[in-house]
């Protein structure tokens, strides 16, 4: 059974989007936060990726990483507890890459599809700084 605390503690790491504007998204909440974090906007149809760069009290900016079309005030934001990182590595030599990690030139030949989808294997090896 969930107590009262561990609801409460869960909820520190939820945000909801009260003004978004060219890229800049202005999220109330997420206490716990830190600069340079990387945090998800759970939209209705699409999820995209933000980080965060302007820490205010009781407010957060963050600039949203690909499309913002798809994110409206009132829509929740998560923290993923990961700082912003490059992947790096063997399958990026003669890439074009968007800052996401995601190929551009379609090519397949291993290529991660974005920088989450390797960082348990990453956390052993020498893939991410």
């Amino acid at each position: 059974m969930t107590s009262f605390l561990d609801i409460s503690k869960s909820l520190k790491d939820l945000g909801i989007v009260v003004s978004i504007s060219d890229g800049i998204v202005g999220v109330k909440g997420l206490a716990d936060v830190c600069y340079g974090e990387m945090i998800t906007f759970c939209g209705l149809h699409k999820q995209s990726v933000g980080l965060v760069l302007n820490l205010e009290f009781g407010k957060i900016g963050a600039v949203v990483l690909g499309s913002d079309t798809e994110i409206f005030p009132g829509d929740y934001v998560c923290r993923n507890f990961v700082l912003m990182n490059v992947p790096t590595g063997d399958y990026l030599l003669w890439r074009v890459v968007d800052p996401l990690g995601n190929p551009f030139d379609f090519f397949d030949v291993g290529f991660k599809s974005s920088i989450f989808d390797g960082l348990e294997e990453a956390e052993h090896s020498d893939a991410f700084f």
